[in-house]
């Protein structure tokens, strides 16, 4: 993707509610970024840059492509556990076109 996005904390609430409240939002961004770069015979990818000024420190969430399954695998997880079938059913088909070499 041409811009990665950037998530800035700035307070405890926030830092606490980044992962509660934006799980399916960043399950879904994983999902969306693999399929781009399996697309673009893209390597690595980069998700999501955190900058956290309250603990002060910057962190950069990547996936490389051999990492892709894996990460696929922990999204249907994810979806599974709120019954979002239909995006179960998009990332088992990502997995697919990834493992047969489909464009």
């Amino acid at each position: 993707m041409d811009k990665v996005p950037t998530i800035i904390i700035n307070t405890e609430e926030e830092e606490e509610n980044l992962l509660t409240n934006n799980r399916h939002h960043i399950h879904s961004e994983i999902v969306k970024n693999i399929d781009h770069a399996y697309e673009n015979d893209i390597e690595n990818l980069t998700l999501f840059k955190i900058i956290n000024n309250l603990r002060g420190y910057t962190m950069v969430l990547m996936v490389d492509k051999e990492n892709w399954d894996e990460s696929l695998e922990k999204c249907i997880k994810y979806f599974v556990s709120i019954e979002d079938y239909e995006m179960c059913d998009t990332v088992e088909k990502l997995r697919k076109k990834i493992k047969n070499g489909n464009i």
